[in-house]
């Protein structure tokens, strides 16, 4: 790096009164080095909360970067520059004023986690399927009216959070992210799941709470891997039956819905421990139901007609002594 590179480096940080690199309380070390040796070397810059408006091209020239932390800034864009920072593997940007991606992020070829949430994004890049190495990519509490249907190619990737944003439909090709283990879809205003969803093998929880979903398709039967599933808070008046195949689901939140009432393969979910069912429009149970054991909390408050059989009341009788929370 030359030394007019550094100088106009140092006159950046100390316009945005960032200071000298220290170690904070918990021993990161933050702010911005000024010497020339410690600059060359850098491998974590950690920049946060300093209300930086703007960063220099020169930033480009930390070649050995590997974590940069920029979260919680004014940042409204990025410089080109920031795609020769090859061994990128974090990079946090989470918390400013990004409107649109820049399309040179998608060439950080080693970068594995990226923090996004709380800009003012409206879409994604088409290039940002050629993120191979990402594993976790936080999108929440942006403007994403869609995603484009490369992001099914992020074959690594298995944490997705795309909540908070304003999305009406998800692309098929999602149906693609084989390793993704976590994803959250929550407060969009999504009405259907794509029927691809059934090849996510390794999807263990799914926040879809707060959209308008009417009914729930059949293929999450296929979706083994499910231990939690949150659908509270949307429109569902009834459940597929071949949600009993989800052998391992352990907790089940279909609160605050339009059921009417639940089929019989509920009572298979052997493994299920935390069962939400309040604030629907249940007037009677599956008998089925009382084959859940295992249950340590149990909501059945607000479905003000339900009526629960002789059977039912010695099973929750049974659950309460074993020490289930029951609401009723």
């Amino acid at each position: 790096m030359d030394e007019s590179a550094v100088e106009q480096l140092r006159e950046w940080a100390e316009s945005c009164n960032v200071p000298d690199i220290h170690r904070s309380k918990s021993g990161r070390l933050v702010g911005f080095p000024r010497k020339r040796a410690a600059l060359i070397g850098l491998e974590d810059l950690v920049l946060v909360s300093y209300g930086i408006g703007e960063l220099p091209e020169e930033i480009g020239r930390l070649s050995k970067l590997t974590k940069l932390w920029l979260h919680d800034n004014r940042l409204q864009k990025l410089p080109s520059s920031i795609e020769r920072l090859h061994r990128l593997s974090v990079l946090s940007l989470g918390e400013n004023r990004i409107e649109t991606l820049p399309k040179e992020i998608c060439k950080l070829s080693d970068l594995e986690k990226l923090w996004l949430q709380s800009n003012s994004l409206v879409e994604l890049p088409t290039e940002i399927g050629e993120l191979g190495r990402l594993e976790k990519l936080w999108l929440y509490a942006n403007r994403l009216v869609r995603l484009p249907k490369e992001i099914g190619k992020l074959n690594n990737l298995r944490v997705l959070d795309i909540s908070r944003n304003r999305l009406t439909v998800l692309p098929e090709e999602m149906g693609s992210l084989r390793r993704l283990e976590r994803l959250s879809i929550a407060q969009n205003s999504l009405n259907i799941l794509p029927e691809t969803f059934e090849k996510l093998s390794s999807l263990t929880i799914l926040w879809a709470y707060n959209n308008r979903f009417e009914e729930l398709p059949s293929m999450i039967g296929k979706m083994h891997a499910l231990s939690k599933l949150y659908l509270y808070s949307n429109h569902l008046s009834t459940l597929p039956e071949e949600i009993g195949f989800l052998s391992d689901l352990s907790t089940l939140n279909v609160s605050k819905n339009r059921l009417v009432s639940l089929p019989d393969s509920i009572g298979a979910l052997s493994s299920l421990g935390v069962l939400h069912l309040g604030n629907n429009a249940l007037t009677q149970l599956p008998e089925s139901i009382v084959n859940l054991q295992r249950l340590q909390y149990l909501d059945l408050s607000g479905n003000p007609s339900l009526v629960l059989s002789r059977t039912q009341k010695a099973w929750i009788e049974a659950l309460i002594s074993n020490g289930c929370k029951v609401k009723l």
